[in-house]
Order: C-alpha cells, then sequence, then structure tokens
C-alpha cells in the first residue's frame, strides 16, 4: 500500500492469513468487476480471454481484499504466480520478456520503498514482480503509468473531499491491478503509445 504522511496503524482486526471465507465478504462487487472484465474481454481469441479472466479473478479478489483490510495476501500472490507458467506455456510471453518484466516491477517499487522508508509495503513488492513475469517489461510499463495516475487521481479526490492526506492509509495494490488488467488487454497498443509520448513529446 501507498502511506501518505500515516501515523495510524491498520486494522488490527484484519485476518492476517488468507482464507476463501474472504471471498464471500466481497462476492457481489467481484461479480460485477468481474462481469465488466469479461466485456472487455469479449474479442479477445478464445486462450487469451481464459487466461485474462484467470488472471483478472485473482486480481480483483486480491484488490477488494487489500481495499478492505490493507492486507496484500502471499496466498494469492502465490496463485498469480503458479498461473504465471501459462502465458509461457502458451508463447503469449517470453521467458526473456517475463524476467525483464519481473525485475522492472521489484525493482521500481523496491527503489521506492528505499527512498521513502514505509511508504510501499512488501505486498506491493511481491505483487509488482508476479505481475512483471505476466506482462513484461512493457506491459509492466503500461501497468505502472496507469497504476500511478489512477491512484494519484484518487488521492487528489481524498484531498479535495477531507482537505488532508494525513493520517490516511491509501492501499495501492488496487492500483497495480487495474493497471495489470488495462495492460493485458491492451499492453501492445498501450506500450507503443506511451513509448511514443515519451520519446516523442
Amino acid at each position: 500500500m501507498v502511506v501518505l504522511k500515516v501515523n495510524q496503524q491498520a486494522d488490527l482486526s484484519a485476518p492476517q492469513a488468507f482464507s476463501w471465507s474472504l471471498c464471500w465478504q466481497v462476492r457481489k462487487t467481484w461479480l460485477i468487476c468481474m462481469l465488466l472484465i469479461l466485456a472487455s474481454f469479449w474479442t479477445m481469441e478464445f486462450s487469451d480471454m481464459v487466461l485474462g479472466l484467470l488472471f483478472s479473478a485473482l486480481l480483483v479478489l486480491l484488490a477488494l481484499l487489500d481495499c478492505r483490510y490493507l492486507l496484500i495476501y502471499d496466498k494469492l500472490v502465490l496463485a498469480l504466480l503458479v498461473l504465471g507458467i501459462l502465458p509461457l506455456l502458451l508463447g503469449r510471453i517470453s521467458w526473456e520478456d517475463a524476467c525483464r518484466g519481473a525485475v522492472l516491477g521489484g525493482g521500481f517499487l523496491g527503489g521506492l520503498r528505499l527512498m521513502v522508508p514505509g511508504g510501499m509495503g512488501w505486498g506491493d513488492i511481491k505483487l509488482a514482480v508476479v505481475l512483471g513475469s505476466w506482462l513484461g517489461l512493457a506491459g509492466m510499463a503500461v501497468c505502472f503509468y496507469v497504476a500511478f495516475i489512477s491512484g494519484g487521481l484518487y488521492g487528489f479526490w481524498v484531498w479535495l473531499r477531507r482537505g488532508t492526506v494525513k493520517h490516511i492509509l491509501i492501499p495501492f495494490g488496487p492500483f497495480l491491478a487495474l493497471g495489470a488488467v488495462v495492460a493485458f488487454v491492451a499492453g501492445s497498443s498501450c506500450a507503443g503509445l506511451l513509448e511514443a509520448w515519451l520519446w516523442n513529446p
């Protein structure tokens, strides 16, 4: 999670270990999100659509629980890691690109944690490594771009409503999840636009 000048602790009553019973608490929101995502996947090839739905199902669950408990559960990240073999086997991404994406994901957020101690949780860093292995270098760049823009807009909205961002915990997992889904759906085209914008301002 991203912490903006935080002086309060996370909810101590939050379950510290993941159990599938937690899914029941967010089932309605999860279902609505998945229906919206399914609509965006409809034009994909069948194998990509199934892969994307598996990817998104875990990400949406992870994001909703992070919103509720300010925790990214290791079991969900591990499940994403194990399923990450599928895009490699299906040829959607190369081993080299998966490694580059993982290095970018973990390296960038790890660097932020070093520069701003406590500003980025280990759960976010581990999630970014796994997302990078799914998305590759360009896809992870798109994921970060969407995550930081959407996270910044949310932070600005919080500031407008409350007049401050002090003492407020903002989970970053949901924004990473949003960026990852966008990158999966339109990663190649988004990466091209992002590259053009960066190198030809």
